[in-house]
């Protein structure tokens, strides 16, 4: 097993790999013939965590598509419906990459691997890209210095999307959490090594890598043009990385900030760059909103929104101190883990145009703005239907699990998504609010189908 630029690439005998061609026989089986995949159903490919930066990650339009099923078989954190199948990958043991059918809910494929999986899968070409690791330390970091994030197994690795067979497997140093972008060929993935890699997609191989100060948690680079931006630890600053140049374009440091940065996916809209900070201060841990210029870097307003006691992982660190950002027409929406609320927000300016507390439940999840509703999951397992002009709530419903930071996805008249019940679930739009105007206007529901 040799060593490439800080990334091991798996060199197996030939006898090991016999053994890989009968374990992928028995673990990684052809898709169930009776269950019939509609391939117009969902993206065409999935390049990056949000694939419209503007808003959120629509799928097609399906308007006759209402799926109502469960599947129960583990924690999917970031599930991507691509030519009607649903790609994801769980955070609760046995740790696995998944594929079902979009429609019924009738598993394709399942595939163990190394560690959590908390990546978006990527689907380009018939193949799965998807990031293994943890949030756990091999030694307690400090304030202004690097440091190596994740323990156990950590790896970028690729799947073919018809079998979910292992095509290759690069394990790094640190973990792979945030969600790859891939890129004119290649992926770019930052993580918990304290570094930029840029991979060939065909085939695992490094073909550079940029030394980043900062290890990045679960804040998802976005790419525009040519450039990719994400957020990061340790110290915490805020990264514009110009990937035809390979060279750092802009950094932004965040002095006093203590949380947040690496935990939220930037969003990108225009020549704006949204992201949140936390920053502990002796009257207690104040959450804020960020506006960033995204050609300079320079800060155009930042925003207080209240302080709240820092969310706490298994693992005993803070974590999760995010929520994930949607924009809609001029306005920010956003969950604050920290405040245990839900924010609308004038994107020109940052000011708060209504604050929700729900049940005052951590809310990592992105909002998902649709018909002038959001639909959003919070800490408790309860998925919320809020109206998106006033804030005020139309309907609320039990899942039996917490949402993760994550995005819904949209497929037709239904929202597919993942919880740590754990299962993976589709659910019609009018099941939320059966008595609004437009749910009363869905077709016939598909009969219930659970695994």
């Amino acid at each position: 097993m040799g060593i490439q630029i800080g990334v091991q690439r798996i060199k197996w005998p030939w006898y090991s790999a016999a053994a890989l061609v009968l374990l992928a026989t028995l673990s990684w089986p052809l898709p169930n013939e009776n269950a019939v995949v509609n391939p117009t159903l969902g993206l065409a490919s999935s390049l990056m965590f949000r694939m419209h930066q503007a808003h959120f990650a629509h799928s097609a339009k399906t308007p006759s598509l209402s799926a109502s099923w469960i599947y129960p078989g583990g924690a999917v954190m970031n599930p991507v419906v691509v030519q009607g199948i649903v790609y994801g990958g769980t955070v609760t043991n046995p740790y696995m990459v998944i594929a079902v059918n979009a429609v019924n809910g009738k598993v394709l494929w399942t595939t163990p691997v190394n560690n959590q999986v908390m990546t978006k899968p990527l689907v380009i070409g018939g193949q799965v890209f998807i990031g293994t690791g943890n949030s756990t330390f091999p030694s307690r970091p400090v304030p202004h210095h690097s440091a190596i994030r994740g323990t156990k197994a950590s790896s970028v690795i690729a799947l073919s999307a018809t079998t979910g067979q292992i095509l290759w497997q690069d394990n790094t140093v640190g973990e792979n959490m945030p969600t790859p972008v891939y890129w004119h060929s290649q992926l770019y993935a930052v993580g918990g090594s304290d570094s930029l890699l840029e991979l060939n997609a065909n085939n695992g191989r490094i073909i550079r890598k940029m030394p980043i100060a900062s290890y990045v948690s679960m804040a998802s680079p976005a790419i525009s043009g040519h450039t990719l931006y994400f957020g990061g630890a340790y110290p915490y600053d805020f990264y514009a990385v110009n990937l035809k140049t390979w060279t750092i374009a802009w950094k932004t440091p965040f002095q006093g900030v203590s949380g947040a940065l690496d935990d939220c996916p930037p969003l990108v809209v225009g020549s704006n760059i949204y992201t949140e900070t936390v920053k502990s201060t002796s009257s207690g841990n104040v959450f804020n909103a960020v506006d960033l210029n995204k050609n300079t870097g320079k800060i155009i307003w930042q925003k207080p929104l209240g302080t709240g006691p820092l969310p706490y992982a298994a693992s005993g660190r803070a974590s999760n101190e995010a929520g994930i950002p949607t924009y809609h027409k001029g306005v920010l929406y956003f969950g604050s883990p920290i405040t245990k609320s839900l924010y609308a927000l004038k994107a020109d300016t940052g000011q708060v145009i209504w604050k929700d507390h729900l049940n005052h439940q951590q809310i990592t999840q992105a909002p998902l703005f649709y018909h002038g509703q959001l639909l959003v999951g919070d800490g408790q397992g309860t998925l919320w239907d809020v109206n998106a002009k006033t804030g005020q709530v139309l309907s609320h419903r039990s899942q039996g699990g917490s949402f993760m930071p994550s995005e819904l996805q949209l497929l037709g008249h239904s929202v597919i998504f993942g919880t740590r019940a754990p299962s993976l679930n589709a659910i019609p739009l009018r099941d939320l609010n059966p008595s609004s105007q437009h749910a009363r206007n869905l077709p016939a529901l598909l009969p219930n189908k659970s695994i």
